[in-house]
């Protein structure tokens, strides 16, 4: 991947979470000690149409005030049109003026625009620094989520879930994704196993969601991406479709039952995606597992495969 790639896919990825995670840290509540003077100039400098006048004014407006609000609509105005670098500058000044959530926000955001600007390692740093400050919040849980993210998409797998483990517990606005990253994370470290029972949580647990829908294609191209293996199976479904096939491989899963693979097959003008447990060197291995499925309430077959099929 080239440096130019990579930084895509970083900023890329960051991008889309934060739109997603409405993280608007610009409502900030007006301070007591602002004249009313300064409510006009800002209303007026917002309604300016001109990008040049409205940075010069609003540059101005914020020197003569030093009011967050000021320094929060220069780095957003910064920031839409990529000037990322001078962007996390005024979420800083921001920062610096506000406390508490706000305070938290407007660094998160400062974390964001570094990471346009090409930044990663710092911006990386600073959103584990909010999320520690913050933790227990929804800003810190933000953070942190953030952070794991950006670990993804700079290809940093490892680092990624160990960032994101801490979020998988508890119900909070960020599990979702937490739970669709690690599992991203896992197939990237080559524990596909572990991998796939994540995607079938959110298929079982959370279906119809957004994160449900992205773990079953991930799951459909991993299958047709398996090579069957000579053996003995237990065939335990067969069905028309395959998403229903994946949804049942899912549910099977969260059971407890292991092993489990999807081989499609023809049938004539169709396709029956058939669900298998195996594969088992011996007939006898087969039937045995056959028999703790039955006790378990799940029927099925035992099947040989050989090379060709």
């Amino acid at each position: 991947m080239s440096e130019v790639e990579h930084g895509l896919r970083v900023f890329s990825a960051l991008l889309l979470t934060i739109v997603v995670a409405s993280l608007t840290p610009f409502a900030v509540q007006p301070r007591a000690e602002t004249d009313s003077g300064f409510e006009q100039q800002f209303l007026q400098i917002e309604s300016e149409r001109d990008g040049e006048s409205y940075l010069r004014q609003m540059e101005d407006l914020a020197g003569q005030w030093q009011d967050p609000r000021a320094w929060l609509a220069l780095a957003r105005y910064r920031y839409l049109v990529g000037a990322y670098r001078a962007a996390a500058d005024d979420f800083q000044k921001a920062a610096d003026r506000l406390s508490g959530e706000e305070r938290w926000d407007a660094r998160c955001w400062r974390a964001v625009s570094l990471l346009g600007a090409g930044e990663e390692r710092a911006a990386v740093s600073l959103l584990h620094e909010v999320s520690e400050e913050a933790a227990g919040t929804g800003p810190g849980t933000r953070a942190r989520f953030l952070a794991a993210q950006a670990e993804w998409a700079g290809g940093k797998p490892e680092a990624a879930l160990r960032t994101v483990e801490p979020l998988l517990e508890g119900e909070h606005d960020y599990l979702l994704p937490a739970l669709l990253l690690s599992a991203r994370a896992l197939d990237e470290n080559g524990a596909t196993a572990l991998a796939r029972e994540r995607y079938a949580t959110l298929l079982t647990l959370y279906p119809g969601s957004v994160e449900a829908e992205e773990a079953l294609a991930h799951l459909r191209a991993a299958e047709k991406k398996e090579r069957v293996a000579p053996g003995h199976y237990v065939q335990i479904a067969a069905f028309e479709v395959e998403e229903n096939a994946l949804r049942f491989v899912a549910e099977q899963s969260e059971r407890g039952v292991g092993a489990l693979q999807i081989h499609p097959a023809e049938d004539g003008d169709r396709t029956i995606f058939t669900v298998r447990v195996g594969p088992f060197s011996k007939a006898e291995e087969a039937e045995r597992a056959r028999e703790n499925l039955a006790g378990q309430g799940v029927d099925g077959i035992v099947l040989e495969m050989r090379e060709e099929e």
